[in-house]
């Protein structure tokens, strides 16, 4: 397989054939501002690959395009949750161990910031908001994430966590 793009097209080589893909517009209200994100976006979408890695420098938006484009996968149903997954970092010398309380008490809540930052900009580009109780959600990641979470569509764990678990129908 290999890829080969300019400023409008992308055209992916596999099994004999080169096939010329759209860029993606939009996933969730974020657009692309690069060619990289636009190549990234269109990897994540594209259903015969079963992994798509970006590797750049911090800033560059990796975790928000992956966020926004497991979430539009959700909303049109083709799974029916995004996990997020993160190493388990060492602490100077202590490594995150049995978790109690609440996340946002955690041991775990740093280094999921990222990822709720990231929410926080999707939802409110899509100007979307929760409702619970009849009362407006407040706006920021962590209270997006916990909606998501209640309504069965995204959870984050950490891959020590993770070992043993089958997920059917989740994008991570």
């Amino acid at each position: 397989e290999a890829l080969i793009f300019n400023e409008k097209d992308v055209f992916i080589y596999k099994k004999g054939f080169l096939k010329r893909e759209k860029y993606p517009k939009v996933a969730t209200g974020i657009k692309p501002k690069n060619i990289e994100q636009q190549i990234f976006m269109t990897q994540i979408q594209d259903e015969d690959v079963r992994v798509a890695v970006s590797i750049s420098k911090a800033g560059t938006g990796k975790s928000l395009i992956a966020l926004a484009c497991a979430l539009e996968m959700v909303e049109q149903g083709l799974y029916d949750k995004v996990v997020v997954l993160k190493p388990t970092m060492a602490m100077s010398d202590e490594i995150v161990g049995f978790l109690p309380g609440e996340m946002r008490e955690g041991k775990t809540y740093p280094l999921f910031e990222n990822t709720f930052d990231a929410l926080e900009s999707i939802y409110n580009l899509k100007k979307s908001s929760f409702i619970k109780d009849g009362v407006k959600i407040k706006n920021d990641g962590f209270s997006i994430f916990e909606q998501l979470y209640e309504l069965g569509k995204m959870d984050v764990k950490l891959l020590t966590h993770l070992r043993g678990c089958s997920k059917d129908r989740t994008i991570f």
